[in-house]
């Protein structure tokens, strides 16, 4: 099990990313997201490498259990550079979509656009004062 929390995060950032470049139709935007899709399987991908194999502490979440399977060498800090920065980058990106997507909708797509818009806003703004 501890070998599993040490990487279930990347999956779980690409899954929201996803979640949120596909609302509300279930398709990209336009062809030009496409980049957007890719760059999130790959980070992914690297994320779960990464972390599936690395030798350190689980980002203090299991306090001292050590990943079982991790090899010496492998760091934590190509890890934590994805964690930090990449996740945060493509849910920008995926929310700037939902954005630009709010601006050519109409009807009940832009009545569900909205109510988004609102529980993310509520959702970030809980975050913060947390």
């Amino acid at each position: 099990m501890a070998w599993i929390l040490s990487w279930i995060l990347p999956i779980i950032n690409g899954l929201t990313v996803f979640y949120i470049l596909l609302f509300p139709t279930g398709r990209l935007p336009s062809r030009r997201w496409r980049w957007l899709g890719w760059l999130t399987v790959a980070v992914v991908v690297v994320g779960v490498i990464l972390s599936a194999f690395s030798s350190g502490a689980l980002l203090g979440i299991l306090g001292p259990i050590r990943n079982p399977l991790g090899i010496e060498g492998f760091s934590n800090a190509y890890f934590k550079a994805i964690l930090y920065i990449m996740a945060p980058l493509l849910t920008v990106a995926a929310a700037l979509a939902v954005f630009i997507r709010l601006r050519l909708a109409t009807g009940v797509e832009r009545q569900q656009i909205k109510w988004f818009a609102y529980a993310a806003v509520a959702t970030v703004s809980a975050t913060i004062l947390a």
